[in-house]
């Protein structure tokens, strides 16, 4: 169900609150038009924008998906991995018995570089006002595999990257 609105003047120039929804909703800038819009044209493309786009998805029901998709990517990461290294003395060059890794060690998350999005501001308060990384709590976060890592939090960006919310988000990754 939509509202219905009645505008008194549809023939004068759009307003900035709708120049503000228009390129919200479609990244379009009015002030760059040759003819400037009227309300009513403006309230139509507003209209028909928020028409064409599905409703948005909660930020809590985007992360449980984006954990959803990282285990998922996890457990894919895991079945094609093979061992790869051994740990050793670093003194004597020795195995040291532990089972073989299957990648390096290192840490890769999603790091927020703009922290004035809505979504970076939801991060914060479900993090207790932390807001540098956006954890994603996928089963594999305890393990040191960097590949593993990877594979998990680039499916969970590939998440809020089609639910729109990736503005402002990065793989940051770093071997140990």
């Amino acid at each position: 169900m939509t509202k219905e609105y009645i505008l008194k003047t549809p023939d004068a120039p759009a307003t900035i609150s709708q120049g503000v929804a228009i390129r919200r909703l479609t990244g379009e800038d009015i002030r760059k038009r040759e003819i400037p819009l009227t309300m009513k044209q403006a309230m139509d493309i507003i209209s028909k924008a928020k028409s064409d786009n599905p409703a948005r998805v909660p930020y809590s029901q985007m992360m449980k998906e984006a954990v959803k998709a990282a285990n998922l990517a996890g457990q894919a990461w895991l079945e094609t991995a093979k061992p790869t290294y051994i740990v050793a003395s670093a003194r004597t060059g020795k195995d040291l018995g532990y089972p073989p890794m299957l990648d390096v060690c290192g840490h890769v998350y999603i790091d927020i570089v703009d922290k004035r999005t809505s979504f970076a501001r939801w991060v914060a308060k479900q993090q207790n006002g932390y807001n540098d990384v956006v954890r994603v709590a996928h089963h594999y976060h305890k393990r040191q595999e960097m590949g593993l890592k990877e594979a998990c939090e680039r499916a969970a960006l590939a998440v809020f990257e089609k639910h729109g919310a990736d503005k402002g988000l990065r793989i940051f990754s770093r071997i140990d």
